[in-house]
């Protein structure tokens, strides 16, 4: 899809020349053998949370810059899902966002949304490409919606007037405009844009175009997005994704999406999302800490009471896969797991 994208071989290029000159420069002291895989393994977490950090910083500033009527510079953005593509780091990045509890904005969803997105496209077999593109995308998502007052982002759909809820359909529009006014090196993401919010069954938005018409990344982006704005304001547990909000997407909603997206979205992010609190058979509750698309239904969990309702002094990692007599009952908004626990 964006064979000409020029930008993102630039990007591309320059990450890697960076980062021989990094290694040529440590080559003399770098550790080696038992020594090398534990630093590396020390360094991984501080790289994960550097990269989720540069995202959030550079959504703001996108947010900031189309807000006070300015243009968008993606190119740092790129640079940063370059690295995250190259590096092998999709999967640890987006849970890393997924446990961060400090960031609860939109710059923080669009993070959310752009990662949700390259995770399911890593499932779909996208390669380095278009991957960092469909990245981009979701960062641009919602971008059209920073041209509005901002009191209309923080109203629940339902909440708005007749004349509010026209005006904040035409956000895509809006969006694709700005994305246009970036250059022509960008016009793949102005497409993807315009379309996020259209249906494969025709009920979307702007247009109302649907099927094939489509574009896949904006598929793919649609529904992460779509997901992240049903949970709304519940931001407990998993903030941006919610176990009753996967149920009814695809139960009520399936044929707005295409069958394999749908389908790679269930195997990539699972009914029981990273940070989501659940409870168990025995009664105890814990929060995931890992999903694997091997096993939807048995991720790792951190355990935080046991089956009495009594708070675990040093949480115990338990991994569901060996513990065959254990499953899920139900996943919990925090507020519940504290309540119906006695601490």
């Amino acid at each position: 899809m964006a064979a000409g994208f020029s930008i993102f071989d630039l990007e591309r290029r320059k990450w890697e020349l960076a980062r021989a000159q990094r290694e040529r420069k440590s080559a003399t002291d770098a550790p080696e053998g038992d020594d090398a895989e534990r630093t590396a393994t020390r360094e991984h977490p501080q790289e994960v949370a550097e990269l989720h950090a540069v995202l959030l910083a550079e959504a703001a500033r996108i947010r900031d810059a189309v807000r006070s009527g300015g243009g968008a510079e993606a190119r740092p953005a790129l640079r940063a899902f370059v690295r995250i593509v190259d590096e092998g780091l999709v999967v640890p990045v987006f849970e890393h966002a997924s446990l961060d509890e400090e960031h609860r904005d939109a710059a923080a969803a669009a993070v959310y949304v752009a990662l949700g997105s390259m995770r399911i496209g890593l499932g779909l077999g996208y390669g380095r490409r278009r991957l960092a593109w469909l990245g981009l995308g979701g960062l641009f998502a919602n971008v059209g919606l920073c041209r509005f007052p901002r009191r209309l982002e923080t109203i629940a759909p339902d909440a708005l007037s007749p004349q509010d809820r026209a005006k904040m359909r035409t956000h895509p529009q809006i969006g694709a405009q700005i994305v246009e006014e970036m250059g022509e090196d960008y016009r793949p993401l102005r497409d993807v844009v315009l379309q996020i919010h259209e249906r494969v069954d025709g009920t979307g938005y702007p247009n109302g175009i649907h099927g094939k018409d489509i574009s896949e990344f904006a598929s793919v982006i649609g529904l992460v997005e779509h997901v992240v704005a049903l949970r709304g304001e519940r931001r407990t547990g998993n903030r941006f994704i919610h176990t009753p909000v996967i149920k009814r997407v695809v139960d009520e909603e399936r044929r707005s999406f295409p069958r394999r997206v749908l389908k790679e979205f269930l195997d990539q992010i699972s009914l029981f999302p990273v940070n989501t609190y659940v409870r168990l058979n025995n009664d105890s509750v814990g929060r995931v800490l890992a999903t694997y698309k091997e096993r939807p239904m048995r991720p790792t969990l951190e355990l935080l009471w046991d089956g009495r309702g009594k708070k675990k002094e040093t949480p115990k990692l338990v991994h569901l896969e060996n513990f065959p007599l254990l499953h899920i009952v139900e996943a919990l908004d925090d507020g519940d797991a504290h309540r119906h626990r006695s601490g």
